[in-house]
């Protein structure tokens, strides 16, 4: 066990397609995410509610215990649990959700890096954070405000701390990756929402009608890929390109 993947929501989507990228390459993997993927063979599935923040030291302290540090030759963190939350304008959309999607989308992964960090302040391993993000940080949606400025979040907090972590001995590398427009759970959401919520709900059927979605193991793939080039800039954001 000399390279370790720790990965949220690695059950489905984009992240089912990350955990087969990894193993493949020999990696063992530790997945955090509320449900067991049955064909995920060879990947340590952890079942967790990470939205229970209280939980999030105790599994961390779990995971590290599993391995014995000066054994490790390349850790990495991916943040890819999300969610796309509630699809209308912001007046229609419950306090509640809005608490909920930025909870999952940027509050979790600022406290899991945290802990990743620490954990790993003293090894000599090489280190890594990917955070998979959104082109909808940077290009504002009607009905995706909350989606939006969560994702926002995540990319600006992920450029600070590598400029904290430039200044350490080894400290830990930090990416941000756009995944394009991924064939998952959440697109077969954006297609079913209304006009009235989404109106661009038209275009994303098209890109699905069309064939125009990214396939989330080729995008497993391409991340792995990012990971691994050691001439990308510290807090750079990485885009996959789609078929549009």
């Amino acid at each position: 066990m000399n390279k370790i993947l720790i990965i949220s929501g690695g059950s489905r989507g984009i992240g089912e397609g990350i955990v087969n990228a990894y193993i493949e390459k020999g990696w063992d993997v530790f997945s955090l995410s509320r449900s067991i993927n049955e064909n995920l063979k060879g990947a340590n599935q952890i079942v967790v509610d990470l939205c229970e923040g209280n939980k999030l030291e105790q599994i961390i302290q779990t995971v590290f215990e599993k391995f014995e540090y000066n054994t490790i030759e390349y850790i990495t963190l991916i943040n890819n649990a999300g969610s796309l939350g509630e699809v209308n304008r912001l007046e229609n959309i419950p306090e509640l959700d809005i608490h909920e999607t930025f909870l999952l989308n940027t509050i979790v992964p600022i406290q899991l890096s945290r802990l990743f960090i620490q954990k790993t302040k003293e090894w000599k391993a090489r280190k890594s954070i990917i955070n998979i993000s959104s082109g909808a940080a940077v290009s504002p949606k009607y009905g995706w405000s909350i989606y939006c400025s969560s994702k926002a979040a995540v990319d600006l907090f992920t450029q600070s701390v590598a400029l904290e972590q430039n200044e350490l001995n080894n400290g830990v590398s930090l990416k941000v990756v756009y995944p394009g427009i991924v064939d998952t759970e959440m697109q077969g959401k954006i297609r079913s929402q209304s006009k009235d919520s989404f109106i661009d709900v038209d275009k994303f059927i098209d890109f699905k009608t069309d064939n125009k979605l990214n396939d989330k193991f080729t995008v497993g793939k391409e991340v792995y890929t990012i990971d691994q080039d050691i001439s990308i800039q510290n807090g750079s954001i990485i885009r996959i390109q789609d078929n549009r």
